[in-house]
């Protein structure tokens, strides 16, 4: 479900029920990560961040918030919702924004002691694709074509794609990237460009 490299040799990749593999090689070989904490209840675990303090946090299904220092023990957190969680991005020095089921999208200034807020979608589709904008903003996407901005303390404005991009047909938006002042998607009509940024 998710890869993530911290370095040229390490890396960790995570799937289903309970998938967790470490490299130390570049991706030559990887060994399975047996945590408790991780691997016991055997959920899928959609996405892998490092914040920008150093910190891991994993996010996955029936609301599976974890972080490790180290990438390799792992803590469980009280979770923001009881929905699955698909994608995850950091959030200040500290905290992290989460995205998934039913338009789900809540925050934390920190991990330690997480203090769940709620941000608005105006959505109830699930919520898949994340990519960090300028100026503490965030663009988000999911099924049923949603794309938009959420900007903290702000009502969440959406986003149109130019007809020429191809996207205006995909019906479920995945990965975002942001690079050079677009907004790129994985949908299940193809990889589009879907936005200019500003």
């Amino acid at each position: 479900m998710d890869v993530l490299f911290t370095d040229l040799s390490r890396g960790y990749a995570v799937g289903a029920y309970g998938l967790f593999k470490v490299t130390e090689d570049g991706g030559s070989t990887w060994t399975d990560l047996s945590d408790p904490v991780l691997t016991e209840r055997g959920l899928h675990m959609n996405a892998l961040q490092r914040l920008d303090d150093g910190t891991f946090v994993l996010v996955g299904e029936m609301g599976l918030v974890a972080t490790s220092p180290d990438g390799r023990t792992w803590k469980a957190l009280d979770a923001a919702v009881e929905g699955s969680l698909s994608a995850a991005l950091p959030r200040g020095q500290h905290g992290v924004l989460v995205i998934g089921m039913r338009g789900n999208a809540f925050q934390t200034e920190d991990l330690s002691e997480p203090q769940w807020q709620a941000m608005p979608t105006a959505t109830e589709k699930s919520l898949f694709g994340l990519a960090r904008l300028s100026n503490g903003r965030f663009a988000v996407a999911g099924s049923g074509g949603v794309l938009m901005v959420l900007e903290p303390g702000k009502e969440p404005s959406r986003l149109t794609s130019p007809a020429e991009s191809g996207a205006t047909v995909a019906k479920t938006f995945g990965a975002l990237l942001a690079w050079k002042g677009q907004l790129y998607a994985a949908t299940d009509s193809g990889v589009h460009r879907v936005a200019a940024l500003r």
